[in-house]
């Protein structure tokens, strides 16, 4: 259900946010289309995020009044199964015209509770963004991938095959024959040949065990901060998967 959703994406200016990695994750911004339903007191209308954020999201419409300091519930336009994705509450910061469109800049004003049962955390989470698990079957965790890698640490290849079966903004899942160690610090190489160009990660490994089935090793790994240009590709990779993966 992702597939066009997710656009990109980046990281906020560096100098704009602090070198700490929670502050690094909560500077990142997708781009995206995703379309929502605007409740503006008893009135419905249609709308596109087209910025989506841990602290707030950016908006557009061609019928919705909006207007500074307005509250506003979003509701989440697509059908979503198996998964919790109820309307938010956002309070309109900034409105602006743009051709035919207003724009509008919001911040989340709803309870922590209905946050978390949010189509803006389903969309977060999917992509990578909770850091809050370390490890879960594969299927509810990130983006499914199959992805070509290696580990190094320094310069020393300590795992020469290897393949990243899921992936998003906060990790991956590496799966092979060689086990590492709990609490290692890493670098995980991904590739994707003729496709997007290598990118090499610091990561931290929190979380091991073996696949009952292949026997192979599971290796959850975190990653650590990155910069911007280091953002958009790796947001590049997670939106090749997504593409990939979903149905058209």
């Amino acid at each position: 259900m992702l597939r066009n959703v997710i656009q990109s994406i980046e990281s906020m200016d560096a100098q704009e946010i602090s070198n700490t990695l929670v502050e690094k994750r909560r500077g990142l911004r997708v781009k995206s289309y995703a379309q929502v339903r605007a409740f503006v007191g008893d009135k419905e209308y249609k709308a596109i995020v087209v910025e989506l954020g841990v602290d707030g999201l950016r908006m557009k419409s061609m019928e919705a009044p909006f207007e500074q300091g307005q509250e506003v519930e979003l509701r989440y336009a697509s059908e979503v199964d198996g998964a919790e994705a109820g309307p938010v509450r956002v309070q309109l910061a900034w409105v602006q015209k743009s051709g035919r469109d207003l724009v509008a800049g919001a911040r989340y004003v709803d309870t922590r509770e209905n946050m978390r049962r949010s189509w803006v955390r389903f969309l977060l989470t999917e992509i990578g963004f909770d850091d809050t698990r370390t490890y879960q079957r594969r299927k509810f965790i990130r983006v499914d991938a199959s992805i070509p890698s290696r580990i190094f640490r320094d310069e020393e290849v300590l795992v020469s095959e290897a393949r990243l079966v899921n992936i998003g903004i906060g990790g991956c899942l590496l799966e092979s024959a060689q086990a590492l160690e709990k609490d290692q610090q890493v670098t995980v190489e991904m590739s994707l040949w003729r496709i997007l160009p290598t990118l090499r990660l610091p990561a931290t490994v929190i979380a091991l065990r073996n696949d009952p089935d292949s026997g192979l090793a599971l290796t959850s790994l975190q990653f650590g901060v990155i910069d911007p240009s280091q953002v958009k590709l790796l947001g590049n990779y997670v939106i090749n998967m997504i593409n990939q993966s979903s149905p058209v």
